[in-house]
């Protein structure tokens, strides 16, 4: 595939990413689910269409950020459409509906909205519960938002953090569209992506992953 667009959908081969809509993107670590998200940012961006991104991760979402950027040969200054937000804490779901009216996105994007949960379940299951309610309060309340100003919606979760079933019933039920990430064993770089939807049929494609996003394979 020739990398003719920055659209993560498109460059997987499933289509292309749509406003009014939610995109669940699950997998283990090291699939490239932040790359999807900042794909997706930088697309929306090259259109001058704000990008809100909540990163819980580290710093090298940045890195990923320049790089692409730098790689498809765009000007650094097209990151100024995107907010980039870093919670200071893990009790961030109750600001996010704030966030997205004050900012008045196109496209929503929550990196990891699982964040910690895995570890939550193994020290409280009190807790866990409780930022379940918060995690389920959120989304409702964005989904909420998303019918009325229309935005794109990117939720990623790590299936390896203990929160496969929080992200298979709470998460799926807000989502139009289910990506799953596969590590595929019999190759250490080679990957596969299975699309899910009501509305679509099941789709599944083997893919690496490049300097400039996802490369499907020529055998799919």
């Amino acid at each position: 595939m020739i990398h003719g667009t920055l659209d993560p959908m498109s460059q997987l081969n499933f289509g292309r990413l749509e406003k009014n809509t939610t995109y669940l993107i699950v997998g283990p670590r090291g699939t490239g689910k932040t790359l999807f998200c900042m794909l997706a940012a930088i697309s929306f961006a090259l259109k001058e269409w704000r990008s809100l991104y909540l990163i819980t991760q580290s710093d090298l979402s940045f890195k990923l950020a320049e790089n692409l950027i730098e790689n498809h040969r765009l000007p650094i200054k097209i990151l100024d459409s995107v907010i980039f937000v870093r919670p200071t804490n893990r009790n961030v779901e109750p600001r996010v509906p704030k966030l997205i009216e004050a900012t008045r996105p196109s496209i929503f994007i929550f990196d990891e909205v699982i964040w910690g949960y895995g570890n939550y379940v193994m020290e409280n299951i009190e807790l866990a519960v409780y930022r379940s309610r918060l995690l389920s309060n959120m989304l409702a309340e964005v989904h909420s938002l998303r019918e009325s100003l229309g935005f794109t919606t990117i939720y990623t979760a790590d299936t390896q953090q203990g929160g496969r079933i929080l992200a298979s019933k709470v998460l799926g039920y807000f989502s139009d569209i289910v990506v799953e990430f596969i590590k595929q064993r019999s190759y250490q770089t080679s990957y596969r992506a299975v699309l899910r939807s009501n509305e679509l049929r099941p789709k599944s494609y083997s893919y690496t992953i490049d300097k400039l996003g996802f490369h499907i394979g020529e055998n799919n």
